[in-house]
């Protein structure tokens, strides 16, 4: 008798073991970014949606031109990923906004996998944003869903008493445009 209880333990061992390994495996690590508070469908949204008329006055800019693969393959075409944008131009100040639509993951070709780029958050999204110091640009990059990315690019070449305007002041400006586009859309989503 002593055989079959050996034998129903060296089971049970067995299956603990097998259980305890299958729990050991590592999960791959986590992506750089938190996960989102919803996805942004831009997938069927379009990007000329991204800045309200509201916003676009108080940017003090005037209609919105489009631009899409199709017509524009040069400056639409975004490594590769098919993409739809939208920009906002203010003719006093010499500062412009664009919103781009781009089918791809936000890490893969922006920013941080690029080495100059920032992880960080906007309104609880993930962002990567990137600062061109040379053109006086601030690009912000979001996670907007499974391979589905956003961006916003703000442009100034205006100047304030005659020095170029900061790069601090013109990220701000990309944060508070991407805030404001983040809710925007997540409002048609």
């Amino acid at each position: 008798m002593a055989r079959p209880a050996w034998g129903r333990l060296s089971v049970l061992l067995a299956l603990v073991v097998a259980v305890s390994a299958g729990c050991g495996a590592e999960e791959p690590p986590p992506g750089p970014f938190p996960p989102r508070p919803q996805d942004i469908a831009v997938d069927r949204l379009d990007p000329c949606q991204g800045i309200t008329a509201a916003k676009a006055s108080e940017l003090g800019t005037r209609g919105a031109a489009r631009s899409t693969d199709e017509e524009d393959a040069p400056a639409a075409k975004i490594q590769g990923a098919r993409t739809r944008s939208c920009s906002w131009s203010n003719l006093s100040d010499y500062t412009s906004y664009s919103v781009s639509f781009i089918d791809r993951e936000v890490t893969n070709g922006h920013g941080a996998a690029i080495g100059n780029g920032t992880i960080d958050q906007v309104a609880g999204y993930g962002v990567v944003r990137q600062e061109d110091d040379g053109a006086n640009a601030c690009r912000i990059s979001v996670d907007a869903g499974h391979d589905r990315t956003f961006r916003v690019d703000v442009l100034s070449r205006g100047d304030v008493v005659g020095q170029p305007v900061s790069m601090t002041d013109v990220c701000r400006s990309a944060a508070d445009v991407t805030s404001h586009v983040i809710e925007t859309l997540r409002a048609l989503s």
